[in-house]
């Protein structure tokens, strides 16, 4: 149990001067769950990869980094030690970062795009939840 790494690639953007950037933090000591299964709706839509990621949480640390709360997070000026969990960032089962910021446009599609091309296991986060009395993170996936 926990035994899992991921990394996790948070978005920064500035809208005023056209940058997007991806900030990439390799987490280890998780549990990912995975959930293979697809699933049609009505409208044809498919879904599948629903997984579940466990992040232990210490005194708003996780793993090396100062845990903040996206507005926090997105207003400090040094990020290199600090990260946060929001819905719309992705992460990628295992280690596969070689930078810690990448340009989104350095890639034709976008970063995501190239990361959902060229790797398995990157899902979107899409929601977290906050556990208090065993401090964990719950974060949703697809």
């Amino acid at each position: 149990m926990f035994d899992d790494v991921i990394t996790l690639f948070i978005k920064y953007e500035d809208k005023k001067n056209k940058i997007c950037q991806w900030h990439s933090k390799v987490i280890s000591n998780v549990e990912l769950q995975k959930n293979n299964a697809i699933a049609v709706s009505k409208d044809g839509n498919k879904s599948n990869d629903n997984v579940k990621l466990h992040i232990p949480c210490k005194d708003a640390v996780i793993g090396e980094y100062e845990y903040l709360k996206p507005k926090e997070w997105y207003k400090a000026a040094d990020k290199a030690d600090k990260i946060t969990l929001k819905e719309g960032d992705f992460f990628v089962d295992g280690e596969v970062s070689d930078l810690d910021i990448y340009e989104d446009s350095q890639y034709q599609n976008g970063l995501f795009s190239y990361m959902k091309t060229n790797f398995d296991d990157v899902y979107v986060i899409s929601s977290v939840d906050r556990y208090k009395t065993i401090p964990h993170f719950e974060v949703g996936g697809h």
